[in-house]
């Protein structure tokens, strides 16, 4: 990551604590958009290998193909990489340790007792009632029967005590 406004690496523009703007054709202290030799290549001065004395030949801030500084400092950023932290991801658990590992818990040892469940009932077709008779068996009387008691006016299956409402 470069600063656009020193033309050095390692922070950004917004954080830049620089007094005045670097160019990053000449190193000169004005903004690179106000640079007169940005056309002429062989004026270039890198701005980071400038500060820091490196060799090489004229090019650009930002140049990092000939840059010897960008160069050094993305050495020294590798350097500082621990890859072995960086890169550990723990793999997940195979089915087959899953199934070998110890239980946790004393609850994970629970078995479930399936003798004491009920005993499973099947009913075949020809036991199966095929008439209304069957239902009407199972449904109690004063649900079945009209209830023509006074407080329902004669209109059928209503609950005792419940008055129907009246329209006008």
């Amino acid at each position: 990551m470069q600063c656009h406004r020193c033309q050095l690496y390692g922070h950004l523009q917004s954080v830049c604590t620089a007094r005045e703007p670097t160019c990053k054709w000449c190193a000169g202290s004005h903004n690179s958009g106000q640079c007169s030799t940005k056309t002429n290549k062989n004026l270039w001065v890198c701005a980071g290998c400038r500060k820091h004395r490196m060799p090489g030949p004229r090019h650009a801030s930002g140049d990092t193909n000939l840059c010897a500084y960008h160069k050094l400092r993305r050495n020294d950023l590798e350097r500082s990489i621990n890859y072995g932290q960086k890169t550990h991801v723990p793999q997940p658990k195979t089915r087959g340790e899953v199934a070998n590992a110890e239980p946790r818990t004393p609850q994970a040892t629970r078995h479930l007792n399936w003798g004491s469940a009920p005993p499973v009932t099947t009913i075949s077709s020809s036991n199966t009632p095929s008439s209304s008779a069957h239902w009407s068996s199972l449904v109690p009387d004063r649900l079945s029967q009209p209830n023509t008691s006074d407080n329902n006016n004669g209109s059928g299956f209503l609950a005792d005590g419940i008055t129907p409402r009246t329209t006008s």
